[in-house]
Formats: C-alpha cells, sequence, structure tokens
C-alpha cells in the first residue's frame, strides 16, 4: 500500500525577508529622488526630495496593505481548518457512538434469542420480553425481532402448560403491538407476520393493522379472532385449520388473499368484511354456519367446490364481477336475500341438499337475481 505524500508546510514570511525588502525600498527612494533631481527642470530640490518620499511611502504603503491581505487570509485559512477539524471530530465521535450501539442492541439481541433456546420456561419468557423492550426502543430492528417471535411459535413445542404459557405471552407480544387504536404508543407500523405451519392457541388479531400476513397451513385451536383487522398488503390462509370458531367481521383486506383448502370446524364469520383485490375460497369445507353477509367483493371471488355443511348466509351482497360457485354443495340453509349478481353469473353444478328458504327457492343455477330476490 503505497503513502500518500505529506503536503509541504506553509511558507513563512522571515524578518530577513522583511529587513531585504525595506532595503529594497530605500534604495528605490534613493534612486527615485536622484533621478528626479537629475531630470528636473524648474523645480527645487526640496520639490524632489518630497515627490520622491511620497511615491517611496506609497509603494510601502501597498506592501503593508498586501502583507495585511496576507495575514487574513492565512487567519481564515487556519480557521476553516479549525472547522474542518471539529466536524471530522464529530464524525468520528458519532461513528463510534452508533458502532457501540449497534454493538449494544447485537449482545442484548444474541442475549434474548439464546434464551429463547433455553429448557426452562421462565427463561424463554424473560428473552422474549426482552426482546419486544429491545424493539420497542429500536424501530429499525423491529421486523426482525418480530421475525424471531414468528419463528417460535412456529417450531414444534412440547404438549405442557409451561410452554402454552410461553406461546401465549409471544401471541399477545404481537397482537399488542400490531394494535394502532388500543396501543398508540406501542404500535409498529408495517409489520409482516409469518405464522405459516405454526400452532397457535386462541389467536386473536382484532382491531390490528399489519401489512403482510402468512397463515399457510397453520393450525388454530380454540376461537380466533380476525374481526376489524386490516390487512395492507396480501394475506395468505391457505390450507389452514380452524378447530373452533373463526371471526373475520369487518376485516379490510386490500392486498391479495387466498383462502383456499380451508377447513372450518366451527363458525366463520365474513359478514362485512372488503376484498379489494381477487378472493378465492376454493375446496373449502365448512362444517359450521358461513356468515358472508354485506361483504364487499371489489374485484371476482370463487367458491369452486367448497361443501356447506350448515347455514350459509350471502345475504345483502352487489357481487361486481360475476362469482363462481361451480360444483359447491349447501348441505344446509343457503340466504341470497337481496343479493345482486353482476351479468352473466353462472352456478353450474351447484347442489341444494338442505330445505332452502323461500330467499332461495327461485335461485337458478342457469340465471341471475334481482335485487329483490326474483328471477330475471
Amino acid at each position: 500500500m503505497s503513502e500518500r505524500p505529506e503536503k509541504p508546510a506553509p511558507k513563512v514570511l522571515s524578518q530577513r525577508a522583511i529587513l531585504i525588502g525595506g532595503l529594497i525600498l530605500v534604495v528605490i527612494a534613493v534612486v527615485v529622488t536622484w533621478l528626479l533631481l537629475k531630470l528636473s527642470v524648474g523645480t527645487t530640490q526640496l520639490d524632489a526630495i518630497r515627490t520622491g518620499g511620497t511615491l517611496v511611502v506609497g509603494a510601502g504603503g501597498a506592501v503593508a496593505l498586501l502583507l495585511t491581505a496576507r495575514k487574513q487570509r492565512s487567519t481564515e485559512l487556519e480557521l476553516r481548518q479549525k472547522h474542518d477539524a471539529h466536524l471530522l471530530a464529530e464524525k468520528i465521535a458519532n461513528d463510534a457512538r452508533e458502532d457501540a450501539i449497534e454493538r449494544r442492541i447485537t449482545d442484548l439481541y444474541i442475549k434474548a434469542a439464546d434464551q429463547l433456546g433455553s429448557d426452562k420456561a421462565p427463561v424463554r419468557l424473560a428473552g422474549l420480553r426482552a426482546l419486544e423492550r429491545l424493539a420497542q426502543g429500536n424501530p429499525g430492528q423491529r421486523q426482525t425481532i418480530v421475525d424471531v417471535i414468528c419463528a417460535y411459535l412456529r417450531m414444534p413445542s412440547v404438549q405442557d402448560e409451561q410452554e402454552r404459557e410461553v406461546r401465549l405471552t409471544a401471541q399477545r407480544i404481537l397482537v399488542t403491538h400490531l394494535s394502532p387504536t388500543e396501543n398508540p404508543d406501542k404500535f409498529w407500523p408495517d409489520t409482516d407476520l409469518d405464522l405459516s405451519g405454526a400452532a397457535l392457541d386462541g389467536f386473536r388479531l382484532s382491531h390490528c393493522r399489519l401489512r403482510a400476513g402468512f397463515f399457510t397451513k397453520t393450525k388454530f385451536t380454540g376461537t380466533a379472532w380476525f374481526t376489524n383487522v386490516e390487512f395492507t398488503g396480501d394475506a395468505w390462509f391457505t390450507k389452514a385449520e380452524f378447530h373452533g370458531d373463526v371471526g373475520f367481521e369487518r376485516a379490510d383486506f386490500q392486498g391479495r388473499g387466498g383462502f383456499t383448502d380451508i377447513a372450518f370446524a366451527g363458525k366463520a364469520g365474513f359478514g362485512n368484511a372488503r376484498f379489494a383485490h381477487t378472493v378465492r375460497f376454493d375446496r373449502c369445507v365448512f362444517g359450521g354456519t358461513a356468515k358472508f353477509d354485506n361483504a364487499v367483493f371489489i374485484k371476482s371471488v370463487g367458491f369452486i367446490d367448497v361443501e356447506f355443511g350448515k347455514d350459509a348466509g350471502f345475504s345483502g351482497i352487489h357481487f361486481i364481477r360475476a362469482p363462481r360457485f361451480d360444483g359447491s354443495r349447501f348441505r344446509g340453509p343457503a340466504r341470497f336475500l337481496k343479493t345482486t349478481f353482476a351479468s352473466g353469473a353462472r352456478f353450474p353444478d351447484v347442489t341444494f341438499t338442505g330445505n332452502p328458504p323461500q330467499e332461495v327457492a327461485e335461485f337458478r343455477p342457469d340465471g341471475a337475481q334481482s335485487s329483490d330476490g326474483s328471477t330475471d
């Protein structure tokens, strides 16, 4: 590695140079005076000497002004160098401080993550709380810490009461920091959840806002609540298992959504939910009642080869685009009261094996209904 050349030291005006400059001025004064005396015509010697002195004084003043300007420039350069040095020192100090903070955050993160791997439940709980505090104080680390908590919930668990409490705490931490209204000071915006394949017990995401949610093959035991949840990005529940009731009432799905191949063992509520993009419920099995009353589908929706085991409610829906119910089976009452279908809606191979009420008595697989429930 080559060395950088050193900058030459600035030249200093020495006393010898000043003395030589003064002697030169004196010599110039003598020569000018002699020439004026020699060449003067009709002037006195006194006038010649006075003129020579004036020229010398003027030259001396010019030299003094030049020296003053040189000194001023030197002073300004020195001040600039000091300012630059001060800025450099501040930058070095800030970099050192940021490095120290990063090292501290890394140390705390590693320590907390190690606690999650402990075989003792209280230590794992302490690790979760340490990660929560770290994320609350450092927004740039929040998604990473959420990913760690989600990864913990995705791991296989030993079925004991202590581990169940640890996992419920992990779920509560996520919910607490995804609620913008109930916990505005603790809200973590623009957060993604990846709980694919996790086993969740009594999961509640009501009144929460998150960017994207991934729940593919997730197993929900107990009641799962997603009421008033807002997904600003995608939400995927493909092949999820709901072993209890689930509520998606008034949920807002702003991105893409996938609900295919899901087994709903209990009640499933999607009333007043809003879907901004295409959404599919193909091959789902609704073991309990399925309520979609007053749901809003901005784009297309599919219920292909779906089995509705009990009541199915689709009242008050205005299908902007033709829905797909191909091959679906309604085992119980199906309600389409005041439901409107887009032109061209077709329902091939739809079967009603229950005792449908009057509001679907005129339902025709090859036709669309008007808003009053009558056929066209």
